[in-house]
């Protein structure tokens, strides 16, 4: 798994969290880690130290091998609003700093979010707003200011990507695979709500992800 930065209050998407070149999990100042590796059952557990356990909603489906990129994956169908639901927590809703990181891999050439947290603003990341093919990461602040940042290359259809979205208290960052793209300013205090975070919807459960996340 490639080395992915983490800021202090923190949030991890799906996907194995380790080191460039170690086996070794990083948890420390993860709010959220979701390696959706179960398989089993309806739980996406987190094993960060918050225990924010997920539920999928809609009967994803588990898979395995050679069809994920790590370990097992979760697919999802939009036609069945299929998602990862995790109910809203103190630790969700950080104020200072923000990291968001996961891997997806879709056919569709549509809007679809990959991870959200409430229903017009708050934080999410999702694919085919600006564009088909260009992932957005963005983030409201208490004003409230909504700021939004696009990746400038088109990703391949049918393909993992490991995406990373950063606010850190100045600046919302964004890279994809490896591609990082030119800051957007966003100061201030991050704003806060009960909703839940949703993987592959938003927080209502819609604009559901047609694709795979691990």
């Amino acid at each position: 798994d490639a080395g992915r930065p983490v800021y202090p209050d923190s949030f991890m998407g799906g996907g194995t969290s380790t080191e460039q070149g170690s086996a070794t999990p990083i948890t420390y100042g993860l709010v959220g880690y979701w390696p959706l590796d179960e398989n089993i059952l309806v739980t996406a557990y987190d094993l960060s130290d918050n225990e924010n356990t997920g539920t999928l909603t809609n009967t994803p489906t588990w898979q395995t091998g050679a069809s994920c990129k790590f370990g097992n994956c979760l697919g999802f169908a939009s036609a069945s609003d299929e998602y990862v639901s995790v109910p809203d927590a103190t630790s969700l809703n950080p104020t200072s700093g923000l990291t968001v990181s996961l891997w997806f891999k879709t056919s569709i050439t549509g809007y679809a979010r990959l991870l959200a947290k409430g229903i017009a603003a708050q934080y999410f990341m999702s694919i085919g707003d600006a564009s088909a093919g260009k992932v957005r990461f963005s983030a409201t602040n208490t004003v409230p200011t909504t700021a939004s940042i696009d990746s400038t290359s088109t990703y391949n259809y049918n393909a993992w990507h490991f995406v990373v979205g950063t606010w850190d208290g100045t600046n919302l960052n964004l890279c994809v695979d490896n591609t990082c793209v030119t800051p957007v300013a966003l100061s201030g205090t991050l704003a806060t709500t009960t909703n839940i975070v949703a993987i592959a919807a938003n927080s209502s459960g819609d604009e559901n992800l047609n694709g795979d996340v691990d």
